[in-house]
C-alpha cells in the first residue's frame, strides 16, 4: 500500500483540501507500490484552477509537487502519472483537490 502524507480519503477517493490562495508542497512514498522497480519519472496533471508550481520533483521513490490555489474555489480533478521499471509500465493515481 502506498504511504500517502498530508492526503485524506473519503468514499469519492483520495484528496487534498487546501484554501484559496495556499501554495503547498506535496508528496507521495511508492515504495510499497512499486515492489523493487525503480520509479523514473513522475507527472501530475491538474485541473483548470490550480496551479503546479515547477516540475514534480522524483527523489529515489518519493515524488513531489508544489500546487497553488491561485483560481477559484472549487473541486478540480487530478492526475498523478508515474513511469515505473524498465519504462513500460505506467500507473495512474487520481486524486482531487478541494478549494475552500
Amino acid at each position: 500500500m502506498l504511504e500517502i502524507q498530508a492526503w485524506k480519503f473519503d468514499t469519492e477517493g483520495l484528496y487534498l483540501q487546501m484554501d484559496l490562495g495556499e501554495k503547498k508542497d506535496y508528496s507521495i512514498d511508492w515504495t510499497d507500490f512499486l515492489e523493487g522497480a525503480a520509479l523514473n519519472l513522475a507527472e501530475v496533471v491538474i485541473g483548470a484552477g490550480l496551479t503546479q508550481v515547477g516540475p514534480v520533483v522524483v527523489n529515489g521513490n518519493i515524488s513531489k509537487v508544489v500546487l497553488s490555489a491561485a483560481g477559484a474555489a472549487g473541486t478540480y480533478a487530478c492526475n498523478w502519472k508515474l513511469t515505473f521499471g524498465a519504462g513500460n509500465l505506467i500507473e495512474i493515481l487520481k486524486f482531487r483537490v478541494l478549494v475552500t
